[in-house]
């Protein structure tokens, strides 16, 4: 019984409600002050860590971001041209032939052959009159999966630019030509309108032989007859001027060596008497002889020095939301669907022609391949693929590449005929 009283009782003293809570007390304000003294300086070290950390994070993540979106966009551009070559190739299987890079003739009222302005003026869009500039793309569309709007187009009507007239429609053409058609935009350009209706940032191979619009005389009524056929040849691009296009054994290069198309920025559509010219303009720098060299051409436009000048044309590949005028993707010329390979891609010179608004076939000009990618263009071959081109590409080879029949042998290839090459 002793020993249960003392157990008893030193449970007793042990259990003093007062003083537990006295000390409970005590324990709670030391505890507690010390405490929030305390995670306050340690909060504001973390705060001044973290700030620290996401800062560097963002320093190193940022760059990586976009350099990601741009390799993202550079990879959808690279993805429509291999759809573009797909509509090429299947153009060609199912016609016999490419399709024309401009149809000759360029302009005949009740049949004559007539030469003028043609791409502005000079004709009505009746049938009285018939133009020839309708694009490779215009002639792809059944086979990019856009029949519906090659239905649109009236082929018995003359083509023409003029889209719009105080606001309203004005072109017989209209409905077809201002669908949204995102296969023929490049989305690293920011260069767009209207989410780019009507425009254009991949363009057909001209030429590499010289700055011609596919044609060797002033004339566009003249015609230069090769043996057996009866239509214009033009220059010796991947595409020229034709009653039809091109057959695959005029490629005598080889489709895999002969550049198709390529990327080109769309112009910013600034007023050119009130901002100065970027690379992204023509201009009224070129001379005048048609015959003119590649290197004379070339140094031509070097020589230009830009000012303001409504000789500037910023607006090639564009339907400017201020335009009645469109230059984009319907259009076969320099200002709308076509380059060449005179200069190198994303060359140093303004590009520049006999005429600010190459647009005729009479009008050569200097029409380089141009891209905002990082040093390098991205070009489609006649046999489907598509590669990267640095913008220091050997001037030479760049040329060679850029012709169909140009009999270069490239490096590290031996020469053999044209074939007919498998897409994917």
């Amino acid at each position: 019984m002793a020993r249960r009283a003392h157990s008893s009782g030193e449970t007793a003293s042990k259990c003093n409600p007062l003083r537990d809570l006295a000390m409970k007390s005590r324990l709670w304000h030391f505890s507690g002050s010390y405490h929030h003294s305390f995670r306050r300086g340690t909060t504001l070290l973390e705060l001044a860590i973290v700030m620290m950390v996401i800062g560097f994070s963002l320093f190193l993540l940022i760059p990586a971001l976009l350099k990601a979106n741009e390799e993202s966009r550079e990879q959808r551009c690279s993805n429509r041209l291999r759809k573009i070559m797909r509509g090429v190739s299947c153009y060609e299987r199912a016609n016999g032939r490419f399709p024309p890079g401009r149809q000759f003739p360029d302009l005949t009222r009740n049949g004559f052959i007539l030469g003028g302005y043609t791409s502005y003026s000079g004709f009505s869009q009746t049938t009285e009159y018939t133009t020839g500039f309708y694009s490779v793309h215009v002639w792809i569309l059944p086979y990019v999966d856009q029949q519906d709007v090659y239905k649109l187009i009236d082929f018995e009507r003359a083509q023409a630019k003029q889209m719009l007239s105080n606001g309203q429609p004005y072109n017989i053409n209209y409905d077809a030509y201002s669908q949204p058609m995102p296969l023929y935009l490049c989305p690293s350009d920011p260069n767009t309108t209207d989410n780019g209706i009507g425009e254009n940032n991949y363009r057909y191979n001209f030429g590499g032989e010289g700055p011609g619009a596919g044609t060797r005389t002033q004339s566009m009524t003249q015609r230069e007859p090769r043996p057996s056929d009866r239509y214009h040849p033009g220059g010796n691009g991947a595409f020229t001027i034709g009653e039809q296009g091109l057959e695959i054994q005029e490629y005598s290069d080889g489709l895999s060596r002969t550049v198709f198309f390529s990327e080109r920025t769309k112009g910013n559509a600034t007023d050119p008497l009130q901002v100065m010219v970027d690379d992204t303009a023509i201009v009224l720098s070129g001379p005048l002889a048609v015959t003119i060299s590649n290197d004379v051409m070339l140094q031509g436009c070097l020589e230009y020095t830009p000012s303001l000048s409504p000789f500037n044309f910023t607006a090639a590949g564009r339907w400017p939301a201020n335009s009645d005028y469109c230059n984009g993707w319907p259009f076969a010329g320099y200002d709308s669907t076509e380059y060449n390979h005179v200069a190198p891609p994303n060359w140093e010179g303004i590009d520049c022609g006999v005429s600010f608004i190459p647009d005729t076939p009479a009008e050569h000009a200097i029409i380089a391949a141009r891209s905002l990618h990082r040093d390098s263009v991205n070009v489609a071959f006649g046999d489907g693929s598509v590669k990267a081109i640095k913008d220091d590409v050997d001037l030479t080879l760049w040329r060679a590449i850029g012709t169909r029949n140009g009999a270069e042998l490239l490096p590290g290839q031996r020469g053999r005929p044209a074939r007919r090459n498998g897409y994917r």
